[in-house]
Formats: C-alpha cells, sequence, structure tokens
C-alpha cells in the first residue's frame, strides 16, 4: 500500500537511518514503526512514547499524520498531515537549499513537527538522519561530521548554543535561519 501513498520504499526499509547504533533511545525505530502503519493504511498521532495523553486516532479511511506542533510557545496541539502535505514542505525547502539530499542531524523530538520533518525531508531527497542532542556540540568528544548537514532547532536551543563558547572552539558553524510560514 505504500505506493498509492505515496510513501517513498525506502521510509519502510530505513534507508534513511545513518547510524541507529549511535541512538540508544532509539529514534529509528519509533520511526520505522510510524512508516509500517502508514504504509497499511493506518492512521498515527506522533506523542511523545513515555507521555498518556488519552488522545486516540479518528476514523478514516485515508491515513493521516497527527504531528505535535506549538509545545515551546504553548499549548501543544496536533496539525494533521498527508504523506504528500509533507512532501510539498520539503520540495519548499530544497528549492532554498539546492536539489541535492537533504541530510540533518536530528536533535528534536521526532514526535514534535521538527524532529519529524528531517526525517521526513531525508525519505523524500535521498538524505540520512543522524539523531543526537544539541548539546552534544559543546563536548569536547563529539564525533560526528556534520558538514553538509541540516540541524533544526526551537529557538531557545540556537541561543544557548550561539552564546555557548564550547561551540566555537572546536567547530566552524555555519547558521542559516529560514523562517517558514
Amino acid at each position: 500500500m505504500a505506493n498509492s501513498l505515496a510513501i517513498p520504499k525506502s521510509a519502510v526499509r530505513g534507508d534513511w537511518l545513518r547510524d541507529q547504533t549511535s541512538n540508544p533511545s532509539g529514534l529509528g525505530n519509533v520511526c520505522l514503526d510510524v512508516f509500517d502503519k502508514l504504509s497499511r493504511g493506518d492512521s498515527v498521532w506522533l506523542d511523545n512514547p513515555s507521555s498518556a495523553d488519552g488522545v486516540s486516532p479518528c476514523s478514516s479511511t485515508f491515513p493521516y499524520l497527527f504531528v505535535r506542533t506549538g509545545g515551546t510557545a504553548g499549548i501543544p496541539r496536533f496539525a494533521r498531515h498527508t504523506w504528500a502535505t509533507m512532501a510539498a514542505a520539503v520540495q519548499g525547502l530544497q528549492e532554498i537549499l539546492g536539489k541535492e539530499p537533504i541530510s540533518s542531524w536530528c536533535c528534536l523530538p521526532v514526535w514534535h513537527v521538527g524532529g519529524w520533518m528531517q526525517v521526513v525531508r531525508a525519505v523524500e531527497t535521498g538524505g540520512n538522519v543522524l539523531f543526537g542532542h544539541y548539546l552534544d556540540l559543546t563536548k569536547e568528544d563529539f564525533e560526528f561530521d556534520l558538514t553538509r548537514r541540516v540541524v533544526s532547532l526551537v529557538p531557545t536551543q540556537l541561543h544557548r548554543l550561539l552564546v555557548s563558547s564550547q561551540i566555537y572552539a572546536r567547530t566552524k558553524v555555519t547558521v542559516m535561519v529560514i523562517a517558514l510560514g
């Protein structure tokens, strides 16, 4: 059913997942489970796996992905997407960044729109994803080369990194802020 939903087969195979062994939290597996459900035609609510909101998916003949958004600035709510709406957002970003594959270092929760979209970008463009924590950038033993990787941050994370002297002592960082919507 994945083809009829326009979900690339690479999503379910995990071709976008660069290094799952470095991610003890298993976020790659969380994403693979979501892709598996969507490919079977099931709607999915992305939510923190440890929370119990009591929210259940609505019945629908078409699979939707309900992505949490707005938690930083207010009460979290869910936005309803299809694969096509997410792919359109990726296409718009590619027009800004160029037509190369988009690879990222994901340090946002995948159950929020900012984290989930990094996975969708990789799937749609043939890129890949590494998972980590944004404060890893300040560690002396940070082992990943982030050259040509997109890192999405919320404003608080960006501010903390910009004022951190540790990041500039070891890493050349190019910051491009894109305000969407």
